[in-house]
């Protein structure tokens, strides 16, 4: 349709308007010409009082929403409601005070926005990049690895716990292990209670998980901020767990 054809059955927002002779796409196919009743921009089932519209066999579409729209002025919202779109989302890619000027304007597409962009959250990654190299990446690495050793020698020490993966000097800051036939979960309970933080599952690594034949594992990492003395805890807290659970 044209713009003043649209204009001519476009429905009030005040009142009950009847479309009848349209034909709905329910998504997947045209329906055959009915009456669809509309009050105060939703549709409803009581015609009584009724303006008529005959839309002699056009076409309504349900609603359409476009995700990233750029915006230029009313003309973009009345051209996004020639092609069936009743509701845009800007990304925030527009000025503040042109998304506002456009909002809740009548026979328009809605507006609507994605507010604030993360304009803290990026000055906070600014400052955390400046803090890392200030102490050097090869410095960050190299405390990563000492810690991944010790803690790869602290686990190795105690009976009953299995690590998987590679050696220390093939891997990350990560050290997965299992202890004894205890679920991850429980360990991860305990250890929890000596305000150790480790995280027990399938890492979101279901097949790794099943090529080692166990159910799960846990997993403790490291990095900058950790200590030797950390990983001694994790030692002490692992063998509580096998205190507490007597194996």
């Amino acid at each position: 349709m044209a713009s003043t054809e649209r204009d001519a059955v476009r429905p009030s927002t005040a009142g009950k308007t009847a479309l009848t002779n349209v034909r709905v796409f329910d998504g997947r196919q045209l329906l055959p010409p009915g009456t669809v009743m509309i009050e105060a921009g939703r549709i409803v089932a009581d015609s009584a009082g009724a303006r008529i519209v005959d839309c002699a066999g056009g076409v309504l579409l349900p609603g359409l929403i476009d995700a990233h729209v750029h915006l230029s002025g009313p003309q973009t919202l009345d051209q996004l409601c020639g092609f069936g779109v009743t509701t845009a989302l800007d990304m925030a890619s527009a000025p503040p005070e042109l998304v506002d000027s456009l909002r809740g304007l009548d026979g328009v597409t809605d507006i609507r926005s994605a507010g604030t962009p993360a304009i803290a959250e990026c000055i906070g990654l600014g400052a955390a990049v400046d803090y890392l190299q200030s102490i050097g990446m090869e410095a960050i690495e190299a405390h990563e690895q000492m810690l991944t050793r010790y803690g790869h020698d602290v686990l190795r020490s105690i009976p009953g716990v299995t690590l998987f993966g590679p050696p220390p000097e093939r891997r990350a800051g990560i050290l997965t292990f299992n202890v004894a036939d205890l679920h991850p979960h429980d360990v991860a309970q305990v250890l929890d209670g000596d305000a150790i933080c480790v995280r027990a599952g399938h890492h979101c690594a279901q097949p790794v998980v099943d090529h080692f034949g166990v159910a799960a594992t846990t997993r403790a990492s490291v990095y900058l901020y950790n200590t030797t003395d950390d990983l001694d805890r994790l030692g002490e807290g692992i063998e509580r767990v096998k205190r507490t659970f007597g194996v």
